[in-house]
């Protein structure tokens, strides 16, 4: 690999270089982001160094962002890291070669290989019909495909010869080829994405758009983008994946209606509870690639029974998608048609539930009191009962799309919120209200300043201005300023 630029004479004096290209930081993570000339035959570390020997076949390797989680959480928490100069700490960048593997197949190399054969009285694997003698001459002939167990073999055969056990059913299913933790995110990186960007492009941007509290404009702060995008040099929020590879996508949309279901009537039940045949007549928008895995009924007492709502878990698995197409997908089906149909039609409007927290029994909802710090809140529980589900299996590490992929967010300061112990609820201290799990994603933080949390704009009592000066974040325009005042005049007599 290419890590250096060429030696420079002027007659015949060699110029001594002061920098060198393969210490040039070309992305978040680093020096390194390979480019192959096959007209040179060469890999580089980074496009400054196929610059600076003239390349211009070049080819950028795919650069995949793997992440490994113990359980999803927000996109956010794994892509933050890509508009500056650091990667979240359980992430990891690999690069694959693009094109035909061939040609760079003789670049390989490997650290502390094991080619020979150490143990002569090896147990030969189950059902084989080749000698002893044959594998240990396979595993020293110098063929080399890789195979790890406990350490790095040249071939499976050094590693049966050194004592590994083998089986064919185990050893040997579908290996995952872009390198992925199992279940974990991962994305294939938007190498233009990563171009654009330069740290000091940013300050150049003359505005970018502002949240502002109206009765306090000291209360102001920047825009940030919906969950898994970032903003590029030009203040657009764009996703900086192209891709995102093997993921149980989930999605929980609650159905309000202002009638009320019978289900004694339509079902044939004596409650609205029970697995029922609703699957028939509830019509939906297009899915696409979702799949309806579960449908929730809420349970009211007979007082308050003049409304229905039911929560809809929908499910999709890909090999590969758009996230932008993920996404625009799933609003379509939230600005869908929902409506039951049998005798009567009964029309639904459709959201994403703001609580994962589900519920399910008998009786109606019931409030609890959580500590938030000092602070005790009641919250209400609905109590839902199963009426439909699928055969699908869900795993436990889905990656979920709650409405924070939807809306356009603000940070809030640590003296503006407080979390519950299980951190799974959130007190707005300005607002004065308790969010839901779906209502507010947790960055993690690189220092000990403790948790980071982003809300939708809508949620935060703030305000959309426009756009202002980054480096005066509480300057508007007069006639603009002249408005707010007169604004937040109004309220304060509300």
């Amino acid at each position: 690999m290419v890590t250096s630029v060429p030696e420079n004479y002027i007659n015949g004096k060699k110029l001594k270089s002061y920098r060198s290209c393969g210490d040039e930081n070309v992305a978040p993570w680093g020096t390194l982001y390979p480019v192959y000339s096959a007209k040179n035959k060469q890999i580089y570390k980074n496009m400054a160094c196929a610059a600076a020997h003239g390349v211009t076949d070049g080819i950028v390797w795919s650069a995949v962002l793997n992440c490994a989680t113990d359980k999803f959480s927000d996109a956010s928490n794994f892509v933050f890291g890509l508009d500056s100069n650091s990667t979240s700490k359980d992430c990891a960048v690999t690069f694959i070669y693009p094109g035909d593997m061939e040609l760079i197949q003789s670049f390989k190399c490997y650290v502390s290989l094991i080619d020979t054969c150490s143990d002569t009285e090896f147990e030969m694997p189950y059902q084989t019909s080749v000698s002893k003698k044959e594998i240990t001459e396979w595993c020293t002939s110098g063929f080399v495909s890789p195979y790890r167990k406990n350490y790095m073999y040249a071939n499976v055969f050094c590693a049966i010869c050194n004592g590994e056990n083998f089986r064919y059913d185990q050893d040997c299913s579908e290996s995952f080829s872009r390198g992925g933790h199992d279940n974990g995110f991962i994305a294939l990186i938007d190498e233009a994405f990563v171009s654009s960007y330069q740290k000091e492009t940013f300050e150049n941007v003359p505005s970018i758009h502002m949240a502002c509290d109206l009765k306090d404009f000291s209360r102001c702060r920047p825009v940030l983008c919906p969950s898994g995008q970032l903003r590029d040099g030009t203040d657009r929020c764009t996703y900086p994946n192209i891709l995102w590879y093997d993921q149980v996508y989930t999605v929980l949309i609650s159905l309000t209606s202002e009638e009320a279901v019978n289900f004694t009537e339509v079902f044939h039940h004596v409650n609205s509870c029970g697995q029922t045949n609703i699957i028939h007549v509830l019509k939906s928008p297009l899915l696409g690639h979702w799949v309806i895995v579960t449908i929730l009924n809420k349970i009211t007492d007979r007082t308050s029974s003049n409304k229905t709502n039911l929560i809809v878990g929908l499910a999709r698995k890909q090999s590969k998608v758009r996230p932008q197409d993920l996404i625009q997908n799933l609003k379509r089906i939230l600005k869908g048609k929902w409506f039951l149909k049998h005798n009567v039609t009964i029309s639904f409007k459709a959201s994403i539930l703001a609580y994962t927290n589900i519920n399910r029994g008998q009786g109606s909802g019931h409030e609890t009191g959580i500590a938030f710090g000092s602070i005790s809140q009641n919250v209400t529980y609905p109590r839902y009962c199963i009426v439909y589900k699928s055969s699908w299996d869900i795993p436990k590490r889905n990656h979920m799309i709650t409405k924070l992929y939807l809306c356009y967010q603000v940070e809030l300061t640590q003296s503006e919120f407080i979390l519950s112990t299980d951190k799974k609820l959130l007190f707005n201290n300005v607002t004065q209200r308790v969010m839901f799990t779906n209502e507010f994603v947790l960055l993690g933080s690189s220092t000990d300043d403790g948790d980071r949390a982003r809300i939708c704009v809508e949620d935060s009592g703030m305000y959309i201005i426009g756009k202002d000066l980054r480096q005066n974040t509480a300057s508007f325009s007069h006639v603009t300023a002249h408005a707010f005042l007169v604004i937040a005049w109004l309220l304060s007599f509300l």
